[in-house]
């Protein structure tokens, strides 16, 4: 007895023939690729570099970045900052936005003017400050480049002048001053940034100055 094959069931064994004598391969719909295949790595951001300018074009600052392909840019890494004339004024460093690691100053001589280590969020750390001539002028705790705790300043010439504490950048509790000679001037406290209380003032030969 004779087999009859369906005409449907022939014309699906030619188009296989057809294919195979081509060298053609078959692929999955692309309803049946996943939607996510190719928009999986397109959402990871990538390192850029960025630059800024003075007026007269010149370089201000050279800093890296990260940038999601929706345009979001973050600082991440290295920043310079220069002034006009090309000098490098100050080095920072970031970590998806936040500052991290050692932050310089220089003056435009070249020398040391600022310095600190940010070691995470609301870590107090020492930070020192240097007038043009490399004597120091400023040294303490800050957080979040902050004064935070004990500081002392003296002139270019090594004298001390100020001594005390902060909190939050504001003046707290008793303070000393002294004048470029090195004498004592006056001491009294602060209370939020303001002086409050009885304070002692003092004349050049040391004697406390009687006031009505």
């Amino acid at each position: 007895m004779e087999r009859v094959v369906p005409l449907a069931a022939l014309a699906a064994l030619a188009v296989v023939a057809q294919l195979a004598a081509s060298g053609c391969r078959s692929e999955l719909p692309a309803s049946r690729v996943p939607a996510n295949a190719a928009t999986a790595v397109s959402n990871e951001p990538t390192q850029v570099e960025r630059r800024t300018y003075h007026a007269d074009r010149s370089v201000h600052t050279v800093y890296q970045a990260l940038q999601w392909p929706d345009g979001r840019e973050q600082r991440h890494g290295r920043e310079l900052e220069f002034d006009a004339q090309g000098n490098k004024l100050a080095e920072r460093y970031f970590r998806h936005g936040e500052p991290t690691g050692n932050w310089t100053r220089w003056w435009p001589n070249g020398k040391q003017r600022m310095e600190i280590q940010y070691r995470g969020p609301d870590v107090a750390t020492p930070m020192i400050w240097w007038h043009e001539n490399g004597a120091v002028a400023e040294q303490g705790l800050a957080r979040d480049a902050v004064k935070d705790g004990e500081w002392s300043a003296w002139t270019d010439a090594g004298t001390l002048v100020e001594q005390g504490s902060y909190a939050g950048g504001r003046r707290v509790g008793h303070w000393r001053f002294w004048r470029d000679d090195g004498t004592l001037k006056e001491e009294g406290d602060f209370a939020a940034g303001r002086r409050t209380g009885k304070w002692t003032f003092y004349d050049e030969a040391g004697r406390e100055i009687v006031r009505p």
